[in-house]
């Protein structure tokens, strides 16, 4: 009988790797926590050295024009994508109608337009670059804003759609994207 040290979960019928596994990982392991927030700050390091630090730019909105500032990494930021000072002003026609001039709507743009606003065709969370998907955060394929879509490698992608993982991915994004997610 193999019970894990920390939860005392009977691991039996595991392989020894698996065991071992089960017991790095455990919910119940007290340095866990030190174990997740190094992983916290390895993820951070990644995404500014990529990406930059957030940094405050000064934009103006493209509907009535007022200057306000956003946080954006330093890598991510294009002067040339379309700003909007609130929700009202980026719901307006003319609002509307600069949103489809610059090619933010439409399914055939999306895969582009991610590509260009973060500058690579590499997953967000893990840097794997040889085969990426585009994920929409609030599931609507014709939204394709900053901040509601990311790159992500399949099994990023997978994750985020299944509920055991989703979670986990989610806060992933949100710490790397900061507050630029939808």
């Amino acid at each position: 009988m193999h019970l894990c040290k920390y939860c005392q979960v009977d691991n039996t019928e595991l392989s020894i790797s698996l065991r071992a596994n089960h017991t790095r990982w455990c919910k119940e392991r007290p340095d866990r926590k030190e174990v997740d927030e190094l992983h916290s700050l390895a993820l951070i390091k990644s995404a500014n050295n990529r990406w930059g630090v957030f940094k405050d730019y000064d934009v103006t909105c493209s509907v009535c024009k007022k200057l306000f500032s956003v946080n954006v990494r330093e890598k991510l930021f294009d002067p040339n994508v379309t700003f909007h000072c609130s929700k009202s002003c980026a719901n307006t026609k003319g609002g509307n109608a600069l949103s489809i001039k610059n090619g933010s709507t439409g399914r055939s743009s999306y895969r582009a337009r991610a590509f260009k606003m973060y500058g690579s065709k590499s997953c967000l969370i893990c840097g794997f670059d040889k085969v990426v998907e585009i994920h929409h955060i609030d599931h609507d394929h014709d939204n394709n804003k900053w901040g509601n879509i990311v790159i992500l490698c399949p099994n990023h992608h997978m994750m985020i759609h299944r509920s055991k993982y989703s979670e986990e991915v989610k806060s992933d994004i949100k710490r790397i994207l900061g507050g630029w997610v939808c």
